[in-house]
């Protein structure tokens, strides 16, 4: 299953991707870019409660996510991976992305993927986490 929004409604917009995640347990896909008003806290909620699906690719590009990265982001990053359904892509965008949260989201993915990680962080502050397909 692949699902894509763009809301205006920033409450009714995490609630319903909140739900989406929670009760769909088969949603292997999730873009939620192009929502302005999504901000790192409501990612990391988005993260902490896909453990509970088969979430393995999460786009999530020009929403409100901007540096430095909090440490509950990145632990829910890295307790997502180390579910028994992993993430095998994330895209995101992130604002004035600082050196130290590349350094950390780079070191959290290759903990998980090793050889086979791909992380690539452009100067537009586009951030692409993947994992080769000869994995």
């Amino acid at each position: 299953m692949k699902c894509s929004f763009v809301f205006v409604d920033v409450t009714m917009l995490c609630c319903t991707f909140l739900r989406l995640v929670m009760n769909c347990k088969s949603l292997r896909r999730l873009s939620i870019s192009e929502n302005g008003n999504l901000t790192k806290s409501d990612i990391e909620q988005i993260l902490k409660l896909s453990t509970k699906s088969q979430l393995s690719h999460f786009i999530f590009e020009n929403c409100a996510v901007s540096s430095p990265l909090p440490i509950c982001f990145l632990d829910s990053l890295t307790i997502k991976l180390q579910h028994n359904v992993p993430l095998l892509e994330m895209r995101f965008t992130c604002s004035d992305l600082c050196q130290p949260d590349k350094d950390s989201l780079r070191e959290i993915w290759i903990s998980q993927w090793s050889a086979h990680a791909i992380c690539n962080f452009s100067h537009l502050n586009h951030v692409s986490l993947a994992v080769s397909d000869n994995v």
